[in-house]
């Protein structure tokens, strides 16, 4: 797909099977938001590059695997918005700053909760 926005989101689970969510303050919506690791790339990019890259810099972790799971495109009917989902596994999350701030926003919280 051409054009467009185009994003990333990681499913990052670490050592002990647990999803790696951030909670952070997110200004359109007025509120704190619980979130995969995310961002915003340039289309033709590398979803794997950015999203090790995304994983470093919301949560200060690397991944020893990552796979390419899909690529979806959200709300096709209204615009061009692709989204590629990446997993990360066997994250390290040892070390890593709980609150701390990135660019122009202040990350709260870095979870790691099991899956239900």
């Amino acid at each position: 797909m051409s054009g467009g926005l185009v994003s990333v989101f990681v499913v990052a689970v670490n050592k002990d099977q647990k999803i790696i969510l951030l909670e952070q303050e997110r200004y359109p919506v007025g509120r704190d938001v619980i979130e995969l690791p995310a961002g915003g790339m340039v289309p033709g990019g590398d979803p794997l590059a950015m999203a090790e890259q995304e994983l470093h810099e919301e949560a200060n972790s690397k991944a020893e695997k990552v796979k390419l799971l899909g690529e979806l495109l959200v709300a096709p009917g209204r615009q061009v918005v692709t989204l590629y989902v990446v997993l990360s596994t066997w994250v390290n999350v040892e070390g890593f700053s709980v609150d701390y701030q990135e660019g122009n926003r202040s990350i709260i919280r870095v979870w790691a909760v099991a899956p239900a």
